[in-house]
């Protein structure tokens, strides 16, 4: 009897897998929290060099203070006061009646200019502490910001395969209850460090934890409930993770000292403890380890919650698939080809998608708002998401998405800036779009490469999307450093486009079946294989690409 078929007797998500997969749902919240929080974490408020005798004076207007000390600079074609440059005059002893004077005879306006030497004086206005303000990272340290983001998207990709490694050897159990555990730490201890290189390094480390610990989580709700209800799952456990997309603006807004912000964002990741009281071992895991009267227990317990009566005798056959390695995809061409242009749309996917999620800010208006507005999109995304994929196939909804997502991003170059709104909302149907394209593309890449390798290329692909994550925070920035504030939005635009045009170029796979062996899968697409298939194949839909996709015991053998 094969794994899925004890499900059906036990109920494919009866209560016990109802009451498992609430709580497994909540394991997207400290890797939202932490991948997404930096945006008000590392807020830039206005500032402006500090001076401390001017400053001190009581009875003058900060505009005056400005006029008299700070020069203009051309900001997208508006003067401005400088943020990084001050007059280079002598203020000491300077009196009220002296900036007064200074400021009607604007006589200060052919200094010379010199950087901040006494640092410099933020407005509270937004932000009362972020760690720019903590550790003074603007002007010629801005780039540590783009650093400290940039790092922590590598942390990411090695809590990918961090979270492989853990749950395979030790068990999903232990395994989510060990980076767990390493994520409420490491959580609480980043409010703690004294200086940005510290800071930066243990980022890195909670990256890793709280990305294994929702990878394991979205593992474990995959292996307990049966065949119907897998893509349910995938879908719902991201739904829980936008709820906390929607929630930091919330909480930055009522707390903005970035220090209590971050412990707050644990506490509030605190109650996952309950873990390790109700959260069992994945009997596919038991049985793919060949533990089986361990195994024989969970599911009887999982009938027993669900009211129903298993066989005296179970007898669950677990047969290990033969699998190949990475190397293998780039042996035929076809296949080499389908896998280089799958990891660029994977790699442009996370680009784009980390690129607009964590610089909202620079789209006009309200941060606070735009943020939301950025989170709250992507909870219609997923159900659009599935539904689409059931009745339009994947090529052509995962091209669409990303040439509309490329065109909305481009559109926003020309929009004048009092007309926010209107950039913030072609920016969020590119949001929109891109987080669609990420939800398809996990099933697209699953369904090109036949059975012996899926996993390994599955794996293999996001790889390459946390390389995108990590350049998005740089590419978000460019504008900032090059002074050519459209510039992220074309670099993003273009690549969504492209890698849409290339999408086009892949082979349809909905309504057809998965192919099995390197042969069918350098073949796959071809008329002929089409017509030849063995109808005993796993099914090509949405569920049966799930069920292939997430098979334990292909996963199991693929990471050995």
């Amino acid at each position: 009897m094969r794994f899925d078929d004890v499900l059906q007797l036990i109920g494919q998500f009866g209560r016990y897998q109802r009451w498992i997969f609430f709580w497994l749902c909540l394991s997207g919240i400290p890797a939202a929290f932490m991948n997404l929080g930096i945006v008000f974490l590392a807020g830039v408020p206005d500032h402006r060099c500090a001076i401390p005798e001017v400053d001190t004076l009581t009875n003058i207007s900060e505009d005056t203070r400005i006029r008299v000390t700070i020069p203009l600079e051309n900001n997208q074609g508006e003067q401005q006061p400088s943020q990084c440059y001050m007059y280079n005059l002598s203020y000491v002893a300077i009196t009220e009646e002296d900036i007064m004077s200074q400021a009607e005879s604007g006589q200060n306006l052919s200094a010379d200019i010199i950087p901040c030497p006494a640092g410099w004086l933020y407005a509270t206005s937004q932000y009362t502490s972020t760690i720019v303000t903590q550790w003074d990272l603007v002007c010629d340290r801005k780039g540590w910001v783009t650093t400290v983001k940039s790092v922590y998207m590598g942390g990411l990709m090695f809590g990918l395969l961090l979270s492989g490694t853990i749950s395979d050897r030790f068990g999903r159990r232990k395994g989510l209850l060990m980076l767990l555990v390493g994520s409420l730490l490491s959580m609480t201890v980043t409010a703690f460090f004294p200086d940005i290189i510290s800071y930066t390094i243990i980022r890195f480390v909670t990256a890793m934890f709280v990305m294994g610990f929702v990878t394991v989580g979205f593992v474990v709700g995959i292996e307990i409930v049966g065949p119907k209800w897998r893509v349910f799952v995938g879908i719902m456990i991201w739904e829980v993770w936008a709820l906390a997309y929607i929630a930091i603006p919330g909480l930055a807004y009522l707390m903005p000292d970035w220090f209590v912000l971050q412990l707050v964002m644990t506490a509030l990741s605190c109650p996952l403890i309950a873990y390790f009281c109700l959260i069992p071992e994945s009997p596919r895991w038991l049985y793919s380890v060949e533990r089986y009267e361990e195994g024989e227990r969970a599911l009887r317990r999982m009938a027993k919650t669900n009211g129903r009566t298993l066989p005296d005798k179970l007898d669950v056959t677990v047969k290990p698939e033969k699998t190949a390695n990475i190397f293998d995809i780039f042996r035929t061409p076809n296949m080499r080809y389908r896998a280089l242009n799958i990891f660029f749309n994977w790699f442009v996917n996370s680009a784009v998608y980390y690129g607009l999620s964590l610089n909202t800010s620079d789209l006009g208006g309200n941060d606070y708002i735009n943020f939301f507005i950025a989170g709250a999109v992507e909870i219609p995304c997923y159900v659009v998401t599935f539904v689409v994929l059931n009745r339009f196939g994947r090529r052509w909804p995962i091209s669409g998405a990303m040439i509309i997502g490329g065109a909305s991003l481009l559109a926003v170059i020309p929009i004048p800036k009092h007309l926010s709104a209107v950039s913030v909302t072609l920016a969020m149907i590119g949001k929109f779009s891109i987080s669609a394209s990420f939800g398809i593309i996990y099933i697209f890449t699953a369904e090109l490469f036949p059975t012996c390798i899926r996993s390994t290329a599955v794996t293999t692909s996001s790889v390459f999307a946390r390389i995108g994550g990590v350049i998005a925070p740089v590419v978000a920035d460019l504008g900032k450093y090059t002074g050519f504030k459209p510039l992220p939005l074309i670099i993003f635009g273009v690549l969504s486009i492209v890698a849409g045009l290339l999408a086009l170029l892949l082979p349809e796979t909905h309504g057809r079946n998965l192919p099995e062996t390197l042969e069918d899968g350098e073949r796959f697409g071809e008329a002929r294989l089409l017509a030849e298939c063995n109808g005993s194949s796993k099914s090509n839909s949405v569920l049966g690409v799930i069920n292939a996709a997430f098979d334990p015991v292909v996963m199991y053998e693929s990471n050995v």
